[in-house]
């Protein structure tokens, strides 16, 4: 299925909110439409490539704030129910875990399939 993209991330505030089966957690875009986290462009591909197709699985792209609001110790997406704790973070709703970083390009294609 498509990625979306939540209207107002800042209201997703549990997991009860969300309807797909992924919820990738990116830092948000600036003007010229960049994402100011290296880390995060470095696997916006990889990510688009493993969950943007017809017969592939649900997700969701949360925006945390600009490098400010994501750097603020009560940014929304820090505590509960989401606790992240770095960008770009995935996490499969089932719960079976996370990809943060740098695991990201290593394992997405397997943590897709599980």
């Amino acid at each position: 299925m498509p990625l979306r993209t939540h209207s107002d991330s800042q209201t997703l505030s549990a997991i009860s909110d969300v309807d797909a089966q992924y919820v990738i957690f990116y830092a948000s875009r600036g003007e010229d439409g960049e994402m100011w986290c290296p880390d995060c462009r470095e696997v916006e591909a990889l990510v688009k490539g493993a969950l943007q197709t017809d017969t592939g699985p649900s997700g969701l792209i949360v925006y945390v704030g600009n490098r400010l609001d994501w750097k603020s110790p009560t940014n929304p997406f820090r505590g509960e129910p989401w606790n992240i704790r770095a960008i770009p973070t995935i996490i499969h709703l089932k719960e079976i875990g996370r990809l943060v970083e740098g695991e990201i390009g290593g394992q997405l294609d397997r943590f897709v399939q599980s």
